[in-house]
């Protein structure tokens, strides 16, 4: 039984893994998942992407905008966000190490098309960049990867090594010893025969 009780602490503290990975994947969604910091001429360009889609740009400190620029990209947020949201929720609640890995995979690859449409969508600007500065640049020469993405991918990256790492409580089966009682065995004084009854079965005497 000693056994089992280990075997039981040891699943707890492994639970931690999974639950750490839901809250940080939960907190990754309040910072900007990609962001753009540069400084043109006199002016200082700040963009700011989150995983829900909202956009703010800044020039010199001063917001100059802020919202939701493009509808079907907001509905792949959305759809992205749900899926995350969802997903911290099950990493956090349930125990079900089969549902852990599939959603934290499930996360991942969100997170992955999502970052695929920003690139697809805000590379329009950064070839308007290159005309007005006639310099051959890239997406990832203005823009990094945020706490937004880096979050959601450390989350999942617990969850899977909690589901790696963890095991399913077994059952120890407890096993009852068929204990036998018998008779004081009786030497018979007639014939000598050892007996557990009252009376001898060689020679019928009474014991």
């Amino acid at each position: 039984m000693e056994i089992k009780g280990v075997d039981l602490k040891m699943d707890r503290k492994l639970r931690i893994l999974p639950i750490l990975g839901g809250i940080i994947s939960l907190i990754a969604l309040l910072f900007p998942a990609v962001y753009m910091d540069i400084t043109i001429f006199i002016w200082r360009v700040e963009m700011y992407i989150y995983l829900y889609g909202y956009v703010v740009i800044r020039v010199n400190g001063i917001t100059t905008y802020s919202g939701y620029p493009h509808g079907g990209f907001l509905l792949i947020s959305i759809i992205c966000v749900m899926i995350i949201i969802t997903s911290s929720i099950i990493f956090i609640v349930t125990k079900n190490r089969k549902a852990w890995f599939g959603m934290a995979i499930l996360q991942i690859i969100a997170v992955l098309i999502w970052l695929s449409i920003v690139v697809m969508i805000f590379s329009a600007l950064v070839r308007e960049l290159e005309r007005e500065l006639d310099i051959e640049i890239g997406f990832w020469d203005l823009f990094s990867v945020g706490f937004g993405i880096i979050g959601v991918f450390i989350g999942s990256i617990l969850v899977i090594i909690g589901f790696f790492v963890s095991k399913p409580t077994k059952e120890i089966p407890i096993i009852k010893e068929m204990v036998t009682i018998s008779l004081t065995q009786i030497i018979c004084r007639t014939c000598g025969s050892i007996e557990n009854s009252v009376f001898c079965t060689n020679c019928g005497v009474k014991l």
